[in-house]
């Protein structure tokens, strides 16, 4: 039988997926609001940063060149 690259490149093969560490993890989310904040803001830092670096390399196309 072969196995999948990706099951050949972890250490010990592929492992079932176990939803109680994920349900553990996400309940420690809710109740810890400090993270869900950070977590939100760094997203939405995130966005507007990557936002605002296209704006500013666009933005000379459109601009006249005696600007310059």
């Amino acid at each position: 039988m072969r196995k999948e690259p990706s099951a050949l490149a972890m250490e010990g093969g592929a492992h079932e997926f176990d939803g109680s560490a994920f349900k553990e993890c996400f309940s420690l989310s809710w109740r810890n609001p400090y993270v869900l904040r950070l977590a939100f803001s760094a997203g939405i830092g995130g966005l507007l940063f990557g936002y605002d670096t296209g704006a500013c390399v666009l933005l000379p196309s459109y601009l006249p060149a005696s600007l310059f």
